[in-house]
């Protein structure tokens, strides 16, 4: 928590699933130049406010402060729980709505698991030509489960995902490719937490139409450099780990590099398509930070 970004929300991009009654490390990295006042906050009762009650560290004029959690018993199970972290220059004396003077507020979310439904294990996937053969235990008696899976290092919860009730699953992936796989069980009535990520690659297969290209830096902070290898560009598209369409760019000269300012654009895992001028494309994993 450096202070340059003022407030940001990740409660949807940076989730992690608890048990009640567990205990969990919490560390908060605030920087060697100053001593930081730091708090954080989990609204366990899901009210959408930060009661005094729900004050789960308090650290004053220190550094990298680190505190071991306890998960309360009788949450909401299966929800996420907002977590706030708040850093600023000591003696501010802020609240869990205070605006910081020079520090940070960041905010995460915890999801707890409903322990009647466990968590499915020995998440293993091994690759034959294209396709993933992805396998596990049951955790219980469940005979169906929730699978997710994206690029490598994509987002819980902004992947593809698929129910199923048979395994092992087979899922086709692209050529020279590595994803990530989660699994959770299905109980019904309720759902287990998610097992993974478990990584497996395919092997590349040599396309003679592709556009070759190179992106730097990457990570970036949206400034990059897009540069290709004997094609001109013609477009551009950009889209987040769903799918969805978040940039697109067409007004660009027929040369080997172009700049790109994506300033505007959250932080996070992204894809990238180039498409030359005779219409053939590349797509690369790029991230925002």
């Amino acid at each position: 928590m450096d202070g340059y970004d003022g407030y940001q929300d990740y409660s949807c991009e940076f989730q992690t699933y608890v048990d009640m009654g567990d205990s969990y490390q919490l560390s908060i990295t605030t920087g060697p130049d100053n001593p930081q006042d730091t708090k954080v906050w989990i609204d366990v009762n899901n009210d959408g406010t930060f009661d005094n009650s729900e004050l789960f560290l308090e650290s004053l004029n220190s550094y990298n402060p680190s505190t071991n959690i306890t998960i309360p018993n009788n949450l909401p199970l299966m929800t996420p729980l907002r977590m706030r972290i708040s850093s600023d220059e000591v003696g501010n004396n802020f609240d869990a709505c205070t605006d910081m003077i020079r520090g940070q507020v960041e905010d995460y979310a915890i999801i707890v698991n409903d322990t009647a439904c466990p968590n499915p294990t020995n998440l293993s996937v091994s690759v034959s030509g294209t396709n993933a053969e992805v396998d596990w235990d049951a955790g219980g008696s469940e005979t169906n489960w929730n699978i997710e899976y994206g690029p490598t290092g994509f987002n819980l919860g902004f992947g593809n995902t698929l129910n199923t009730s048979t395994k092992p699953r087979i899922i086709s992936m692209p050529s020279g490719e590595c994803f990530e796989f989660y699994v959770q069980a299905n109980c019904g009535s309720s759902l287990s937490g998610w097992n993974g990520p478990v990584e497996a690659c395919t092997v590349g297969v040599l396309e003679l139409n592709k556009v070759n290209f190179n992106l730097y830096p990457n990570p970036s902070n949206g400034r990059v450099s897009l540069k290709t290898v004997n094609s001109d560009l013609r477009q551009i598209n950009i889209y987040n780990l769903i799918g969805e369409l978040v940039y697109s760019e067409s007004s660009l000269n027929y040369n080997n590099t172009t700049l790109l300012n994506l300033t505007a654009l959250s932080n996070g895992t992204y894809l990238i398509e180039a498409i030359d001028k005779d219409g053939f494309k590349g797509i690369k994993k790029f991230i925002i930070q």
